[in-house]
């Protein structure tokens, strides 16, 4: 894992997410499947989606897919969020990912309190939804940061200079940056000049 440059000052509060600020914005992490906030959020899913496909919980349908819903949001906002290619945007949906997170935990308080679920299936959802939103806290903390900004600006000139060259390396080098005649927009032919 690549590390940060060497005397990158982050704030103190900062500190322990370096790691995760090198992933994040010098290459190895390229897709929203790689943050452990998200691959939690997708764990507590398949949990609830198993302690709501039997037993009481499976009869109560208003319950059983407002539980369903919320624990699928918390995942799906992390693909949305990451797609958008700016660190303050992503933290924007991770705010939506962290109401969800918590309304999932409320549920499965309700669904025991009504006994819908066993204990063991409650603290172990419960647990996973805690240490989701302990990842998520720690992501949103580096996102909002002005590291993070910085960090996306300089990843963004370098795709765009990868880019340009690329470009620059398919261009044929017998191709004329110009055409010697101009060109008529409709048809796409060079337009020839009457000689007089």
């Amino acid at each position: 894992m690549r590390e940060l440059r060497r005397g990158t000052a982050l704030p103190r509060f900062l500190e322990c997410f370096r790691p995760a600020a090198a992933l994040l914005f010098h290459g190895s992490m390229r897709r929203y499947q790689d943050f452990k906030a998200w691959q939690l959020a997708r764990e507590l899913h398949r949990k609830v989606i198993a302690m709501t496909s039997t037993g009481p919980a499976s009869r109560d349908f208003k319950f059983r897919d407002n539980l369903r819903d919320a624990a699928d949001s918390a995942q799906r906002n992390f693909p949305e969020g990451f797609g958008r290619f700016a660190p303050a945007d992503f933290a924007h949906f991770l705010d939506h990912s962290r109401a969800s997170l918590l309304e999932v935990k409320n549920g499965i308080g309700a669904g025991y309190d009504r006994r819908l679920f066993q204990e063991l299936d409650c603290l172990e959802a419960d647990a996973l939804a805690s240490r989701a939103l302990k990842a998520l806290s720690g992501l949103q903390q580096y996102l909002r940061s002005p590291e993070a900004k910085r960090n996306a600006d300089q990843a963004r000139a370098r795709h765009i200079a990868r880019r340009a060259r690329r470009q620059q390396t398919t261009q044929k080098p017998d191709e004329p940056d110009e055409q010697d005649e101009p060109t008529n927009p409709r048809t796409r032919r060079t337009c020839r000049t009457p000689r007089t």
